[in-house]
């Protein structure tokens, strides 16, 4: 099957911003006491953005082979993967509360580095423990938005 790579990529986007405006804003911001104003803001624009995206692939009458790309499932090492992937979401997801944002970001990123290919060990534990650690910053200290809350927060921000 022959697949549209921008519309692909523009149905996927849209299915993320009805799910976090009508499921996660509502179940995780909003229950945890913050402001609902700046995430919903944020996928508005977001979601106007990919409307304008769609548009603009469907206008687009140029296809060169280029611009699909081939859906084949014979490749079981590539469904091995995105099963492994789908298990680590589905595993970020029940446990982030639980154990916080930063230590279950940090082995996410981890184990997703190591699935796809990346051996550079020195490389992939920098950017598993620096991106989580940068991004909770952001949202608790200038953003002033509550992210689930671990043991390291605690140690981090001492909270």
């Amino acid at each position: 099957m022959r697949i549209n790579k921008d519309i692909l990529i523009s149905i996927l986007l849209v299915m993320f911003c009805l799910v976090n405006y009508f499921y996660l804003i509502p179940t995780q911001v909003i229950r945890h006491g913050s402001s609902a104003n700046y995430p919903y803001m944020v996928i508005t624009f977001l979601f106007i953005f990919v409307l304008v995206y769609t548009f603009l692939s469907f206008k687009k009458r140029i296809s060169p082979d280029s611009n699909y790309i081939n859906i084949s499932f014979s490749n079981k090492q590539y469904i091995f993967k995105n099963f492994i992937i789908l298990l680590m979401m589905i595993f970020y997801v029940c446990f982030i509360e639980s154990f916080g944002f930063i230590l279950i970001s940090f082995l996410f990123i981890l184990i997703a580095m190591m699935v796809y290919g990346l051996r550079d060990y020195f490389r992939v534990l920098i950017i598993s423990i620096l991106f989580p650690t940068f991004i909770s910053y952001i949202f608790r200290i200038l953003l002033k938005s509550n992210l689930p809350g671990g043991i390291i927060e605690q140690i981090i921000f001492g909270w």
